[in-house]
């Protein structure tokens, strides 16, 4: 007996359709690799995996399109105006989907009255890299068109680098938007026409003639949380106005001998929760006034490469950091971290006992002055390592499929048809650098890497140095120590490049106190 199509057709089972609902569920569970640790290693494969998810249907799409272009990075060689161009004209229905967007440029973009309107249509955009120089090898470059791109209604954190702006920072401050929570500004130099012949650094791209810097100082910033200054080459730090920002809870500054002396500016509120210091063995220590009253406070210093300084050297810039502090009797959580250099020699890798014994007697004093409050102690030591200098080809095959081929760049290739780069979603190179990683570290390969016995950390000798050097704080619970060795070996590649392999070991010893107990853990990881 012969039947219609349309009968054939309704006499088949049904294929119940999955419920929306648990699409996105499954597609969330896959973006959520984003998330972990690994989340740099494995953004590669999450990214395929949620484009080709995306090909699946019209739902599967619109629920995909939310986390593959949630965070966009544009590294154009010269003017980014073609690819937030298709962004704004032919792709519209993209901007509500971005929450992060990383621009870096040379200092050549298109002014257009668009360009604003494209960001204003960025209704989800929460966080803003700018980067013209990334590096100290880089031009500075001028800000023009950089004004547009703030014109995102809800634009919270902003990081501007490699940037020159006017010494009184009038046209930096004019162009921040009110909304912006966190503020990060990384290698900021003068003008040209401002520097002194041997000021650092040298180079620097000039200005367009057409560049508009508005004027402004000591602009209110009401929403303002958190202020990150790293290697300012402005007088920002030594002016009585810059901005006024009365809600200020955290600010941290990183410096070193070539920047010019400062104290703590008037401008900072005396409300301030949170100070983070990070400097080397050589720079000034600035005085902090008479009104901050921070109880945490984060202290780096690191060495330099060459032979090492005795970790004894590092004890006096900590107590120097502490001690000009207004009231350092209120700190309750103190964050030690102390990085060296070592090329390739083992008698200097760890502190002595004595290192660790003056150490604690200072942290001892701290804790037991009058109304002192210490309630946490967090000790983290880092040793990197260089090896000696090899050429890429001389390496065996397994370190070398682990380094970066030629042409590409930092951020990765971009797409061949000069559109967009689209990351996915990861947040790892959109950090503050709390996590120990640079802003501009770049992502190498997903492979285990070659096997390396070199390091290793003596768990019994390091274990029982620390509890016989921090007894008391140990037993009561207030310390925590971390030590991590580093393994940087050179590579030098076609055109005379050179940089770091990243198949880098870390053996990290951990030792936590805990009441009645000390537990250890020795980790190998790679970074």
């Amino acid at each position: 007996m012969s039947c219609t199509k349309l009968e054939y057709l309704a006499i088949q089972p049904r294929h119940e359709l999955l419920a929306v609902e648990l699409i996105a569920a499954i597609i969330d569970i896959v973006a959520d690799g984003y998330r972990d640790s690994l989340a740099t290693q494995r953004e590669p494969l999450i990214f395929s995996t949620l484009a080709a998810a995306s090909l699946v249907s019209r739902t599967w799409n619109t629920i995909c399109s939310a986390y593959i272009f949630r965070t966009i990075k544009i590294t154009a060689p010269g003017d980014p105006g073609a690819q937030l161009s298709f962004l704004h004209f032919e792709a519209p229905h993209l901007s509500g989907h971005i929450h992060k967007l990383k621009l870096k440029w040379d200092g050549r973009c298109t002014n257009d009255d668009w360009l604003s309107d494209c960001f204003r249509q960025m209704k989800n955009l929460r966080e803003l890299r700018l980067h013209g120089a990334e590096t100290i090898n880089e031009p500075y470059v001028a800000p023009v068109g950089m004004k547009p791109m703030l014109a995102a209604p809800y634009l919270r954190r902003l990081v501007l680098c490699g940037w020159y702006f006017a010494e009184d920072g009038s046209d930096l401050v004019g162009m921040l938007p009110d909304t912006v929570e966190e503020l990060v500004l990384k290698r900021l130099g003068p003008p040209p026409q401002a520097r002194s012949p041997h000021a650092f650094p040298n180079n620097t791209v000039a200005p367009d003639s057409n560049a508009n810097t508005p004027s402004s100082t000591g602009r209110r910033l009401e929403n303002l949380r958190s202020m990150e200054l790293i290697y300012i080459f402005l007088p920002l730090l030594n002016l009585k106005t810059f901005i006024e920002c009365p809600n200020l809870r955290r600010f941290s500054v990183g410096w070193s001998e070539l920047e010019s002396r400062w104290d703590l500016p008037q401008w900072i509120p005396a409300s301030l929760w949170e100070l983070s210091l990070e400097t080397n063995l050589y720079s000034h220590i600035p005085h902090f006034g008479a009104s901050i009253q921070p109880s945490d406070v984060k202290i780096g210093i690191w060495g330099h490469e060459g032979p090492p300084p005795p970790y004894g050297a590092f004890l006096p810039r900590i107590r120097a950091c502490i001690d000009r502090l207004p009231s350092p009797h209120l700190i309750q959580a103190l964050t030690i971290d102390i990085s060296n250099y070592e090329n390739d020699s083992r008698n200097r890798l760890y502190p002595k006992l004595s290192d660790y014994e003056a150490l604690s007697q200072y942290l001892q004093q701290l804790r037991s002055c009058k109304g002192g409050k210490l309630k946490a102690i967090f000790l983290n030591i880092k040793m990197e390592l260089q090896g000696d200098e090899d050429s890429i080809d001389d390496k065996p095959a397994s370190v070398r499929e682990w380094l970066p081929d030629d042409e590409s760049t930092e951020e990765g290739t971009p797409a061949e048809d000069g559109g967009l780069t689209e990351y996915g979603s990861s947040d790892d190179d959109f950090s503050t650098g709390n996590d120990g990683s640079s802003d501009d570290e770049g992502v190498w390969g997903e492979k285990e890497p070659p096997d390396d016995n070199e390091l290793h950390v003596d768990e019994a000798r390091e274990t029982a140095k620390l509890e016989k050097g921090f007894p008391e704080l140990l037993k009561d619970n207030m310390l925590n120590v971390e030590f991590t060795l580093e393994r940087l070996s050179i590579w030098s590649g076609g055109g005379g490049h050179k940089g770091f392999c990243t198949v880098t070991k870390r053996n990290l010893l951990q030792l936590h106190s805990f009441p009645d107990s000390v537990v250890i853990r020795a980790l190998d990881t790679w970074r």
